[in-house]
């Protein structure tokens, strides 16, 4: 969360506090084999093995041309095998591995990109003003038609379609993550974030 806290548990139920190592705002997630990934605010990345204990991981992504903020935060982690990328502010798109550390890739956008998935041997990432992008290696992205001009906030794989969700209870679905359908929502509110596991798609947002 805010000011780098990171809390750790191994039951779900008792947590501590752990040491992060950074004083700025840890966001996305994910994990690349055993290891647990979190990234956040100036293009931070940590790693740990347990839990408990957290090493930095290299990140060099394009400048911003912002002087105020010249390291994009970055929103959201996936990985497929050891290859993590990572998506930001800016359009920003991070590739690599946790012991190479992760580079800048040329981005077909500039807009907020907020969650990023792989899955159908496709990469996809989605964000700010309906932007979807698809690529086939995570280092070579195109941005594809979207049904959408709501923000989207994250997207997740359910094993057989990509689904995204978004502001206004948006939700948006795809094969191959290149046509894309609007679906019917329960809610009318933000959906921020969408998951998949034990044969069910959980979106999550405001209003509780």
């Amino acid at each position: 969360g805010s000011n780098g806290v990171l809390l750790t548990s191994p039951d779900g139920i008792t947590w501590s506090v752990a040491d992060s190592g950074v004083s700025g705002l840890l966001w996305g997630g994910t994990r690349v084999g055993s290891t647990l990934v979190f990234s956040g605010q100036e293009s931070t990345v940590i790693s740990s093995a347990d839990g408990v204990s957290w090493s930095p991981v290299s990140v060099a992504p394009a400048p911003t041309g912002n002087p105020i903020a010249p390291r994009p935060l970055l929103w959201q982690l996936a990985a497929a095998g050891n290859q993590l990328v990572g998506v930001g502010d800016f359009g920003a798109i991070v590739s690599g591995t946790l012991a190479g550390g992760l580079t800048a890739v040329r981005s077909p956008t500039n807009e907020i990109l907020r969650g990023v998935v792989h899955g159908g041997r496709r990469w996809v990432a989605v964000g700010s003003g309906g932007t979807i992008l698809v690529s086939r290696d995570g280092r070579h992205w195109t941005r594809v038609s979207s049904p959408v001009t709501l923000d989207l906030r994250g997207v997740t794989w359910t094993g057989w379609r990509f689904v995204a969700v978004g502001d206004e209870g948006t939700v948006i679905s795809s094969p191959d993550g290149r046509r894309w359908q609007t679906d019917e929502s329960a809610m009318p509110c933000a959906l921020l974030g969408v998951a998949t596991g034990v044969g069910r798609v959980v979106a999550v947002g405001g209003s509780g």
